[in-house]
C-alpha cells in the first residue's frame, strides 16, 4: 500500500518517526512533514510567500522530507508537486486528543481534510496523551492500533470524509476496542496575558 505521512507536531515527532517504522516494513510510506510544530494550524494554505523542503532520512520511509508550510500544504505538496498517489493519508499521531471543537483548529484534521478533499482515503490520528505527559506517550500503541486496522481503514474507501481517531494512552492490549461516536461540545481554557511595552 502506498501511504503518505504527516503530522502537525512536525518531522522530528517521536510518534511520526514511530508510524514510518511500523508502517514501513510492508508499505511504500512517503513523509512530508512540517519542519517544526503545527499545532493548532487548522487547514491554513500558504499562498504567495516561498516554500522550502529538504530531504532527510527516515526509518521505514521510502522517502521522507522535511517541509516549510502547514499540514495541509505538506498534503497537497506531495500530491501536486512529488506527484505521490497514495491509497491512504495519515496524518499524524498527534500529541492530544483530538475531540469535539478541537477538530475546527487542529493542524492533524486540517491535512486530512485536504487529502479528503482531494479525493483520496484519509485519517487523522490522535495519541490520547496530554502534552505536559508527552514524555509517557503510547505511541506504540497508536502505530500498532493502525497498523493492525491498516486494510479496513483502506477497504472503507471513505474519499472525500475524515475519519478522526484518538487511540487512549494506555498499553495496547487494554484496549477494550472500538467505538464510533458523534462529535461532542468541549472549548479551550484560554488565558489571555498581557504585555504593555
Amino acid at each position: 500500500m502506498k501511504i503518505l505521512l504527516t503530522n502537525d507536531d512536525g518531522i522530528n515527532s517521536n510518534g511520526l518517526k514511530m508510524m514510518a517504522e511500523y508502517l514501513g516494513d510492508k508499505n511504500e510510506v512517503f513523509v512530508l512533514a512540517p519542519e517544526s510544530q503545527r499545532s493548532g494550524f487548522s487547514h491554513t494554505m500558504t499562498f504567495r510567500r516561498p516554500m522550502y523542503f529538504d530531504k532527510i532520512d527516515m526509518v521505514g520511509a521510502k522517502t521522507a522530507y522535511s517541509f516549510s508550510g502547514s499540514p495541509a500544504d505538506c498534503v497537497r505538496f506531495a500530491i501536486e508537486f512529488f506527484k505521490f498517489e497514495p491509497d491512504l493519508i495519515i496524518s499524524g499521531p498527534n500529541i492530544g486528543p483530538n475531540l469535539a471543537h478541537d477538530v475546527h483548529y487542529s493542524g492533524t484534521v486540517g491535512a486530512a481534510s485536504e487529502g479528503a478533499l482531494l479525493g483520496y482515503n484519509s485519517i487523522a490520528v490522535s495519541c490520547t496523551v496530554e502534552h505536559h505527559n508527552a514524555a509517557i506517550a503510547h505511541f506504540d500503541t497508536t502505530c500498532k492500533y493502525i497498523l493492525d486496522k491498516l486494510d479496513l481503514l483502506s477497504s472503507l474507501n471513505l474519499k472525500k470524509t475524515v475519519l478522526n481517531i484518538n487511540v487512549p494512552n494506555i498499553y495496547y492490549n487494554e484496549i477494550a476496542g472500538t467505538k464510533i461516536v458523534p462529535y461532542g461540545r468541549r472549548f479551550f481554557e484560554d488565558v489571555y496575558v498581557q504585555n504593555i511595552h
